[in-house]
């Protein structure tokens, strides 16, 4: 096994561990804890190396999660920039659902930070992917949260 997925390896099994973590800190209401592992998990430069795309779909997720809990813990600056770093890792699976997902998601925050301009230019970029893929459900709950702008 060559370095590079060695490292991959052990980092997909750090996510595991520490999202487990997270979780656990989440139901018990320690969202300050919770963020403090998001945060840590999605610096570690290897994540801008990683070439396999399952991993960066779960890395993805991984962020998408911790930026909801970023916003329940009142961070919601942290939050934009978690739910960023999903979307641009989720760009990079080349896949179009995970992508409008996490545009999607980006409005959620971006609605609940305030930011209403973006989440409705979050919002049209995820009815496109929806579209795309045709989605219906999703497309639906985009229509209602613009609805709600």
């Amino acid at each position: 096994m060559d370095k590079d997925k060695l490292t991959e390896t052990r980092f997909a099994q750090k996510l595991a561990e520490e999202d487990a973590r997270a979780r656990k800190l989440v139901a018990a209401g320690d969202f300050g804890e919770a963020a403090s592992i998001y945060k840590e998990i999605l610096a570690d430069p290897i994540i801008d190396r990683i070439a396999d795309i399952s991993l960066l779909t779960k890395i993805s997720l991984f962020a998408s999660n911790a930026s909801f809990t970023l916003v329940d813990a009142g961070l919601p600056e942290q939050a934009l920039e978690t739910a960023k770093k999903a979307l641009t890792v989720a760009a990079r699976t080349g896949e179009i659902y995970p992508l409008a997902r996490y545009h999607f998601i980006l409005s959620l925050v971006q609605y609940r930070k305030g930011d209403l301009n973006e989440a409705e230019a979050n919002l049209l970029q995820a009815i496109r992917g929806f579209e795309a893929v045709d989605r219906k459900r999703d497309i639906g709950h985009c229509l209602n949260n613009l609805g709600r702008i």
